[in-house]
């Protein structure tokens, strides 16, 4: 896995040096070149061909001078991308032989000269060679942290370091060391894993605000980047009305979609500045039939929640294949309210002792049918994204 990421990363890196990093490098050192007059000595379209088709480009030649002397240079850009052939047209017809034009020279280097030193929409292009890093460094990070060097011995200290003290009391759940994240970990059998948390226990949102928040961002840039292509090939390319209206209704959902992605984005980047609220429970691997306390606090400008519901779900999924489509059906069979506070005192700490019904299931994952218990956190908060937490606790049989 960490080779194959590796592949993915440096290929995807190339890609961005060539078509990104080097040319904003040299855009960066021609803003203070200076400029002369360049007469265009041929211009031609240049067609080039690959698996999806035909794309076309404008290509000049050109002669200057600087310091009485004469350069000839065929740099019209630093951000070489082909396009439409009515494109290239366009662009061609700017710049027809014998006109004249301005260029920019280095003056270090008089015959290293560029007729556009403008950033342009072609950066877009960047978005591509960046899945490819993205995807790559994930899987990098994946093989370092979860499947390739995650030993017995460090497995063995992470669920050590899972149990903290004996004591129920809520202020020394919520004041204690040990997290637990939203799964287990399958490495290890069911019955071992909840002797291990067997006693007081911090839990760990299910979904991390910076990951989602760091996740929309990343399918905003990638969808609108993509999608902003074409609008602007709308309003710039050549084209007949019919051509042009057909392209309208055919964007029109891509951009709808895109602007939705914009304001979940947006959403979620509010709802990242909300206050955080910590859970605990009295014993992290609660038994069916028994009594489990749950102590909450609010950190961080707790006053500007109104009302703050807790609740305790069991939920069934179940996965299965019909034709060739794989479904799957999810039910809560039990709901559990812990608080529905409205006070500030109430709202910012506390706890309930809460008990799981013994006719219930426990926690359980085969695959294709699981049982999750969760902690829900509502917190409404006026004229403003509402605090939404999620937190996975386990739930034993009875006579484990």
């Amino acid at each position: 896995m960490l080779v194959f990421g590796s592949i993915f990363f440096l290929a995807g890196s190339f890609f961005m040096w060539m078509v990104v990093v080097d040319p904003v490098l040299k855009w960066n050192d021609a803003r203070l070149w200076p400029s002369t007059e360049a007469t265009i000595l041929t211009s031609k379209i240049v067609e080039h061909h690959d698996s999806e088709g035909s794309s076309f480009q404008a290509q000049f030649s050109y002669r200057y001078e600087v310091n009485g002397q004469t350069y000839e240079n065929d740099e019209y850009s630093f951000f070489k991308v082909s396009g439409s052939r009515k494109g290239a047209v366009k662009q061609q017809q700017k710049h027809p032989v014998g006109s004249k034009t301005v260029c920019y020279y280095e003056p270090q280097n008089p015959g290293n000269s560029v007729m556009k030193r403008t950033l342009g929409w072609e950066m877009l292009f960047g978005l591509l060679p960046l899945v490819f890093m993205l995807v790559g460094g994930g899987i990098m990070y994946a093989a370092c942290r979860g499947w390739g060097f995650n030993t017995d011995a460090q497995r063995q200290e992470r669920m050590r370091r899972l149990k903290i003290g004996s004591t129920a009391k809520s202020a020394t759940l919520l004041t204690g060391h040990s997290e637990m994240s939203g799964t287990s970990d399958g490495s290890h059998p069911a019955e071992m894993l909840d002797q291990q948390i067997d006693g007081p226990l911090r839990l760990k949102p299910e979904n991390s605000r910076l990951v989602v928040l760091a996740v929309l961002g990343f399918m905003c840039l990638f969808w609108n980047g993509i999608v902003s292509v074409f609008v602007i090939d709308l309003f710039t390319d050549a084209g007949g009305p019919w051509a042009r209206i057909g392209l309208a209704m055919f964007l029109i959902p891509f951009v709808l979609i895109g602007l939705g992605l914009i304001g979940v984005f947006f959403y979620s980047l509010l709802a990242a500045f909300n206050p955080t609220v910590e859970i605990a429970l009295s014993n992290g691997a609660v038994p069916l039939g028994g009594e489990v306390e749950v102590a909450w606090e609010v950190t961080r400008k707790s006053n500007r929640i109104r009302r703050l519901a807790i609740h305790i779900e069991g939920q069934e999924s179940a996965t299965y294949r019909r034709g060739t489509d794989i479904n799957t059906d999810t039910e809560t069979f039990a709901k559990i309210d812990v608080v529905n506070a409205t006070s500030s005192d109430d709202i910012q700490f506390g706890s309930k002792t809460i008990r799981i019904p013994e006719n219930a299931m426990h926690t359980l994952d085969t695959g294709n049918n699981a049982i999750k218990w969760t902690v829900e956190v509502v917190g409404s908060i006026p004229f403003w994204p509402d605090v939404r937490e999620s937190f996975v606790f386990r739930v034993k049989p009875w006579m484990s």
